[in-house]
């Protein structure tokens, strides 16, 4: 068993790259994550963007010509702001006293940001659990997550893998070879069956009574670079699910396999793909 690793590293990671943008400043600052609501052009022509940051609270972000904007969602980009998309955004600034009235008659506490991140977007009702409750997965550049309509996350999924450092995979295989190992390793499927996991965790958050008692799930797949030989790179993915009696301990499991250095196949003939030990 293993103890689970804390997420909120995940959240520190996205608050130095905002601190990045926006630069030293003297001013108290604060950082704010959430899903952007629907609104419409009148209000992002003013500079605001509603965002919505836990079940009963939500913010009018505000932006000028000084606020850094920035993506790190793979596949989305700053112009998405304007999308209509249910984006997970990151805004870094200051809380105001002022607050913001919409036509609808909607009133919110303004946030004065110096920088805004799209991190992810929110795809609602993804999923669907046993009994039929929805499940909205909130797709992240760090950690994916699962949630009910309330709100309360059931489950993370946190998959890291070598390749996202092209400077260290670079160091084995040519650009080629690399690709078709990347391609090969994101096709493959988990090791872990992510709707019977999510199932588990629901019967373990009602069981509970109470979402401050109930610990969210973590599921973790990590692709490391093992050895190298001759003609081949061994690579072991380390596979942890938590324990039937404790969300925050881990059962850890391995798995070995075999990528070509010519061309990043997959060497089932030496070794098999997908065996655990």
């Amino acid at each position: 068993m293993k103890k689970r690793k804390n997420v909120a590293a995940l959240s520190i990671t996205v608050a130095a790259v905002l601190l990045f943008l926006s630069g030293a400043c003297s001013r108290r600052r604060e950082i704010i994550s959430g899903e952007l609501l629907p609104s419409d052009e009148k209000i992002r022509q003013e500079g605001f963007y509603l965002l919505k940051t836990g079940a009963d609270q939500s913010y009018a972000v505000q932006t000028d010509e000084n606020t850094q904007l920035a993506s790190l969602a793979e596949g989305l980009t700053t112009a998405d702001l304007k999308s209509g998309k249910s984006l997970k955004l990151t805004a870094e600034g200051t809380k105001s006293r002022k607050r913001y009235k919409t036509g609808d008659a909607g009133d919110y506490p303004v946030f004065r940001a110096d920088s805004l991140l799209i991190d992810g977007i929110y795809l609602h009702h993804a999923l669907q659990l046993a009994d039929g409750t929805p499940v909205t997965k909130i797709q992240s550049v760090f950690t994916d997550g699962y949630s009910l309509d309330d709100g309360t996350v059931l489950l993370r999924e946190n998959r890291e893998t070598v390749f996202a450092n092209d400077e260290t995979i670079g160091k084995f295989l040519k650009p080629e070879a690399a690709a078709a190992a990347k391609t090969y390793f994101q096709k493959r499927a988990p090791f872990y069956d992510l709707e019977a996991e999510l199932n588990r965790a629901y019967s373990r958050y009602r069981e509970a009574g109470d979402d401050e008692r109930f610990e969210d799930y973590l599921l973790e797949e990590n692709l490391m670079i093992a050895a190298e030989a001759e003609d081949y790179l061994y690579f072991i993915t380390e596979i942890a699910l938590p324990s039937e009696h404790d969300a925050s301990e881990h059962q850890a499991f391995y798995s070995g396999t075999v990528i070509r250095k010519d061309d990043g196949s997959c060497e089932i003939g030496r070794a098999s793909c997908r065996e655990r030990v």
